[in-house]
């Protein structure tokens, strides 16, 4: 059993307004254990852009967790918020409410059932939960909050488990003059994953901002060979005496 503890990513609830009740139980037990909950009633306003919001919502989750019923299987929103994050490798979670036939997608995954409501698996949720938030800090990038919505679009796919989106997320925040997205590639440098260092370093090459000199020069050190050649080639391009400097003592290392 998991105790209360603080997590950086969020849980998108998905369900049926007909389950709302459910669904707001489900919410108040995660947040018990530290878990961030995402609720479409509680964050969609009037006039957004439904679409748009559920897909960032969905692509910046650890997990989803669909509450499944007679009506959530016939809700097209709640067939579009699974489906969308199996398609963008998101992990997802069948929470059986009440008995019903699985969608044959759903069926390959392993659903837990809660339709007894003296013996509902919590323990084993949280245990899912917690896996797959382990999973996806492993991955992720830090956004700044106030960061525009365009910006934390594109970041939260420098997450994905697709190697094509991570470099184009990239690539496009290098390409992007807000100050938000150098922030972003900034730590992007410090991910655990060898090619968005490579490509976050290449980036901020391009971009030429003087500012990204120290980080680049800490980058020189990195264990992966890739990630420091390109913060070379990095530091070569924006050109100072200190980028020139730092590189040439780089080269004339005996690790070299």
């Amino acid at each position: 059993m998991y105790g209360v503890i603080i997590m950086t990513g969020h849980i998108f609830v998905s369900y049926s307004h007909e389950d709302g009740d459910s669904a707001e139980i489900l919410r108040r037990e995660i947040e018990a254990k530290g878990f961030a909950a995402w609720m479409d009633e509680d964050r969609l306003s009037a006039g957004d852009n439904w679409r748009e919001e559920i897909d960032q919502a969905i692509r910046e989750a650890a997990a989803l967790i669909v509450v499944i019923s007679p009506s959530a299987k016939d809700s097209e929103y709640v067939t579009y918020e699974w489906a969308f994050a199996l398609g963008v490798g998101i992990r997802v979670i069948p929470v059986l409410l009440k008995h019903t036939e699985l969608h044959p997608r759903l069926k390959d995954l392993h659903y837990l059932d809660f339709t007894n409501r003296k013996a509902r698996p919590w323990d084993k949720l949280f245990e899912n939960l917690h896996n797959a938030q382990k999973f996806f800090d492993s991955y992720a990038v830090h956004i700044p909050e106030d960061s525009s919505p365009y910006i934390k679009n594109i970041a939260a796919k420098i997450s994905s488990h697709k190697w094509t989106e991570r470099e184009n997320a990239i690539d496009t925040l290098g390409e992007n003059d807000d100050s938000k997205a150098f922030e972003i590639l900034l730590n992007a440098l410090k991910s655990p994953m060898r090619d968005v260092r490579a490509c976050a370093a290449m980036a901020l090459g391009n971009r030429k901002d003087r500012a990204a000199v120290p980080a680049l020069i800490e980058a020189l050190n990195d264990e992966n060979e890739e990630v420091s050649e390109n913060a070379a080639w990095a530091l070569g391009m924006i050109g100072t005496p200190e980028a020139k400097d730092a590189v040439d003592k780089w080269k004339n290392s005996p690790a070299i």
